[in-house]
């Protein structure tokens, strides 16, 4: 009789503290990335997904307090999902960061697709992958564009 209540106590101490957890994982704010974009936590690396002018992809990698880092040995996938099918971007080595030498397929008109960036932080470590909206309009409230805002709406 007591180690089921010293089980059920145990249970029902494990649940408070995986509760007290999520609710501070969701009160953490979001913080944009230093060139606007939409920063990618990871547990090897800090990155950036920036989306350019010219619709390229740039992922940028940085250090515990965002000061940039050159590319060493991070790996990155990017991945277009449009309704035409999906599309492997290649990214190549440009001034300190990775720079997919295509551009990223335009969508038709509020036709949006996600976008799939995997990284790995270094040969040895595991993948993770992360999810993006292409989506270009600009945020009403926190000014950036919507693939990279922080309003959490």
């Amino acid at each position: 009789m007591r180690d089921r209540h010293l089980r059920a106590l145990a249970v029902f101490f494990l649940a408070l503290v995986a509760s007290s957890l999520q609710c501070l994982a969701a009160d953490k704010k979001a913080t944009a990335g230093p060139k606007g974009g939409k920063l990618l936590e990871s547990i090897g690396a800090h990155a950036e997904f920036v989306i350019g002018k010219d619709n390229r992809v740039a992922i940028i990698f940085y250090d515990e307090n965002l000061k940039s880092v050159p590319v060493s040995g991070q790996i990155v996938s990017v991945y277009a999902e449009p309704k035409t099918g999906k599309i492997s971007l290649t990214m190549e080595k440009k001034d300190g960061a990775l720079v997919s030498k295509e551009p990223l397929p335009k969508p038709g008109f509020f036709d949006e697709y996600q976008i799939t960036v995997q990284i790995k932080a270094a040969e040895e470590s595991k993948t993770e992958s992360f999810k993006v909206r292409f989506d270009l309009d600009v945020c009403g409230k926190c000014k950036l564009q919507e693939y990279a805002c922080i309003c959490r709406r």
